[in-house]
């Protein structure tokens, strides 16, 4: 069985926002952050569960979301080491 091109689907913005790499590469274009720092942070907000979402308006936007010091305590955690 092969493919046709009604097999192929193009993404909309929003469906590509599902993916974390598409994520990186587009904070990084708006923000001005380095791709490296993105991915860590990316990978510690899903390996602990953290709202991506939360963390660009935090982080990335500057906007006052209320600290989760147990976030911050794992992020530092995670990323320690890491490169």
């Amino acid at each position: 069985m092969g493919y046709t091109a009604s097999d192929i689907k193009i993404l909309s913005e929003d469906e590509l926002d599902a993916f974390p790499f598409h994520l990186i590469e587009k904070w990084s274009s708006i923000y001005h952050k380095p791709v490296e720092w993105l991915k860590r942070a990316l990978e510690a907000c899903y390996e602990y569960g953290y709202d991506v979402s939360i963390f660009e308006d935090k982080y990335l936007k500057g906007i006052d979301v209320p600290k989760d010091k147990n976030f911050e305590e794992f992020y530092i955690t995670y990323t320690r080491g890491r490169t």
